[in-house]
């Protein structure tokens, strides 16, 4: 929690300095003074009118775009970018189901029978991938550990 831009460390840190220059009697007696001094500042015209002047800084933005009428103009622009995106988005789910629908017939597996040696896979991300099956890299690596003997 800060207060000022002052964390609790710093907090406690400026109570010991005021602790040790002051002393505990005019440390209390300091701290009255500036007590009373804030409760002054807060009560007082001035501060009721720096408050004001704050709060219309703030709406000062809202108040000129209402004023100015730009409210509407920044509601009618967003109407038309939805709309257009909406279009855009239509058009990009149309392209991308007639692609589908053109990809489909070539990326379906053909029907093999079961005496192959070799399993398609397709998975979303890459294209058909061909693994051998275990039969397949048994014999290969019976074939490999053969040669190697014989050399």
């Amino acid at each position: 929690m800060e207060f000022l831009g002052i964390g609790p460390m710093e907090l406690l840190f400026i109570i010991l300095i005021a602790l040790v220059l002051l002393g505990p009697k005019d440390m209390i007696k300091a701290a009255r003074v500036i007590g009373e001094f804030i409760t002054k500042v807060v009560r007082s015209d001035y501060w009721a009118d720096i408050q004001q002047s704050m709060r219309m800084m703030r709406g000062l933005p809202y108040n000129l775009m209402r004023e100015t009428g730009l409210e509407q103009e920044l509601a009618s622009l967003k109407n038309i970018a939805q709309t257009e995106m909406d279009a855009v988005n239509q058009e990009i789910q149309g392209v991308t189901r007639a692609a589908q629908i053109e990809i489909e017939p070539e990326t379906s597996p053909p029907i093999s029978d079961t005496s192959s040696s070799e399993v398609l896979i397709e998975t979303p991300s890459t294209p058909l991938t061909v693994i051998p099956s275990p039969s397949t890299l048994a014999s290969d690596l019976s074939e490999e550990s053969n040669e190697k003997q014989s050399l």
